[in-house]
C-alpha cells in the first residue's frame, strides 16, 4: 500500500515538473509566466524531497526500529 502511495506522490511531482518546466520554455519573456513556472518546478522538487525522505524515515522506522515484518526486502 505505501508503495502505491509513494509511486503515485512521485508520477504526480514528475508531471508537476515536466508541467512547469514546459511553462518556463514558453514564457517568451512574459514574467509572471516565467515565476509561475519557477513555482512549479520549486514545488515539485520540494515534494519529491519531501517524499522519499519520508518513504526512507518509514522504511528506517519500520525495519530497523519496530522490525515490522515485511519491511525487510532484501
Amino acid at each position: 500500500m505505501l508503495n502505491l502511495i509513494f509511486s503515485t506522490a512521485g508520477g504526480i511531482a514528475f508531471l508537476y515538473l515536466l508541467y512547469g518546466a514546459s511553462i518556463i520554455a514558453t514564457s517568451q519573456n512574459d514574467v509572471q509566466k516565467l515565476n509561475y513556472g519557477r513555482r512549479l518546478v520549486n514545488g515539485a522538487v520540494i515534494g519529491l524531497i519531501i517524499t522519499l525522505s519520508s518513504l526512507l524515515i518509514i522504511n528506517f522506522i519500520a525495519s530497523g526500529i519496530l522490525r515490522i515484518p515485511g519491511f525487510n526486502k532484501p
